[in-house]
């Protein structure tokens, strides 16, 4: 005889004691109460088998179902070896604070609790609201209000609503139209009443003026910027006696030359321009380029707030720094190829490269991709079309001004970053020049072989993150090996400034939400549904 509902549940309340687990067969109904564990299987009542090639998994549940009930990823993991049950730890009690844990543990649990949207919103978000806060005298009342308000909606939004993500991203913009690009427009439109301030930054200016020079049919480079507006810009006599960006300019030509487009609508509009405006438009770039990539929603959100919405980022694009167009071309280069245009992502990725030096890691990390892609089709055609298509914009956009004027060209790019001039820019910021100078070895003037340590720290990056690329060539393990080469690269020059300091950190951020499930090569699409450890703590 069956037993009626009281027995059933009678016997359910007596399975409720302080060592009793749901077991592993119930499935997703009993993830949350079951402390995952990393690794292994989840043991079931009798013994595990040897060897599983398809054993359910309920500690590697992390999978996320959609509004339709359907899970969005695997819920099995593959277990190439063998894996051995182990006993389960008896259940913690939650009477009060564990003091047995160390400082490490606590950081991995913050850690954890931060990856994921609402821990990016509320961290980066909480930041460049702060930042809003903090330089109030620069903002009206009503922005910041404003901008206080969206960002409280936003996170309500995030925490409260499941799912929805495609309202939450439009929240999401509104927030950085109000934290990000309306503080950028209000500084503009101060320039243009005020004039020049201590906002803007240098190089912004000399664009402008370069910009103006390119129009003219003058020469950009060897040329002294001490008559222009550039002399305008105040100077941390800190540094040095005079700014020497009034003698040299260190950018490539396509950095004023994305600005003539930019300008001429702007005349046309009647409205003064100023570089920020491409700063703005390629900020929108990079928004659309993360809404390409094939991942969850959820994962596009924590990128896109971790790349446009903090402070990491979004401080420098109020002065004008050229940073912004960088993460922008590099994600949709990324983007492009995790949706198979690898033609595309090199034209993308070589614009960002005749841009900013600072594209120049994605290179190996491309030519890595091809590599894989040849491998497995051996298509030499494709591979030789993605090479001129790299080629292409700083070939085009160099080349002319290298001819015109070789040694005034060397002297500005090369020699007066790279520390090869009497005049070099003054050694300065938080990487190995800044240590260099906190013990006394070396002055801001003096001329060190800081490129000898650039290639050391290149080719040791390069020597680990490309093989663990190789490994599994996923769009995650992609932006962390030119994050890490970018790092070296950028560390050991002759100044690590603050924005390049940002800069990494806020790619850095945005590589865990990416994960390791986007392959990048068709080669080992089978890989798709192995879970990763970058893949931990994302839903």
């Amino acid at each position: 005889m069956r037993p009626g509902p009281g027995g059933r549940r009678w016997r359910a309340r007596r399975r409720t004691g302080a060592g009793w687990r749901p077991p592993a067969r119930w499935g997703w109904l009993c993830a949350r109460r079951a402390r995952p564990r990393l690794g292994g299987m989840s043991p079931g009542p009798g013994p595990a088998p040897k060897l599983a090639l398809r054993s359910y998994n309920a500690s590697a549940l992390r999978f996320r179902r959609s509004e339709t009930g359907k899970s969005e990823q695997a819920r099995y993991r593959s277990v190439i070896g063998g894996a051995q049950a182990q006993p389960r730890e008896p259940a913690a009690q939650h009477g009060g604070p564990s003091h047995s844990l160390g400082f490490g543990a606590r950081l991995g649990r913050a850690v954890t609790r931060l990856q994921s949207p609402l821990g990016y919103l509320l961290f980066f978000g909480g930041l460049q609201l702060g930042l809003m806060f903090w330089l109030s005298r620069f903002w009206p009342v009503w922005l910041i209000v404003a901008g206080a308000v969206a960002l409280g909606a936003e996170v309500v939004a995030v925490a409260v609503v499941r799912g929805h993500w495609p309202a939450k991203t439009l929240g999401l913009l509104l927030v950085i139209a109000l934290l990000v690009v309306a503080p950028a427009v209000v500084l503009m439109h101060d320039r243009a009443v005020r004039g020049i301030t201590s906002v803007e930054h240098d190089g912004a200016i000399q664009a402008e003026v370069a910009m103006d020079r390119m129009l003219h049919g003058l020469p950009i480079y060897g040329v002294d910027w001490s008559k222009t507006a550039v002399a305008q810009v105040p100077w941390d006599y800190s540094k040095g006696p005079a700014n020497p960006a009034l003698h040299h300019n260190l950018y490539f030509p396509l950095v004023p030359m994305a600005g003539i487009p930019v300008a001429l609508v702007a005349h046309a509009l009647g409205i003064p321009y100023d570089y920020r405006q491409v700063l703005l438009i390629v900020l929108g770039i990079g928004l659309w380029a993360i809404g390409l990539l094939p991942i969850p929603p959820a994962r596009r959100f924590a990128i896109a707030v971790s790349l446009f919405l903090g402070p990491l980022l979004g401080l420098y694009v109020w002065a004008g720094r050229s940073d912004v167009p960088v993460v922008a071309l590099v994600i949709l280069g990324l983007a492009l190829l995790a949706l198979d245009r690898p033609l595309l992502a090199s034209l993308v990725l070589g614009t960002g490269l005749a841009y900013k030096l600072f594209a120049a890691p994605a290179v190996p990390f491309l030519l890595a991709t091809l590599w894989l892609r040849w491998r497995s089709q051996r298509n030499g055609w494709e591979v030789g079309r993605c090479l001129v298509a790299l080629a292409i914009v700083p070939v085009v956009t160099i080349t002319p001004f290298l001819l015109a004027d070789p040694a005034a060209f060397v002297r500005d790019v090369v020699l007066y970053p790279g520390s090869g001039g009497p005049d070099s820019y003054p050694i300065s910021g938080y990487g190995l020049g800044g240590l260099l100078l906190a013990t006394h070895a070396i002055h801001q003037t003096d001329q060190f072989p800081f490129w000898v340590f650039q290639l050391l720290g290149l080719g040791l990056a390069l020597a680990v993150t490309v093989p663990w690329f190789l490994r599994r060539p996923s769009a995650g393990r992609w932006l962390t090996g030119f994050v890490a080469t970018l790092f070296a690269m950028t560390f050991f020059a002759r100044f690590f400034n603050d924005s390049h300091l940002t800069l990494v950190l806020a790619l850095l951020a945005a590589c865990a939400p990416l994960g390791d499930s986007t392959l990048l090569s068709r080669a080992t699409a089978p890989l798709r549904s192995v879970p990763s450890s970058l893949d931990r703590g994302w839903r």
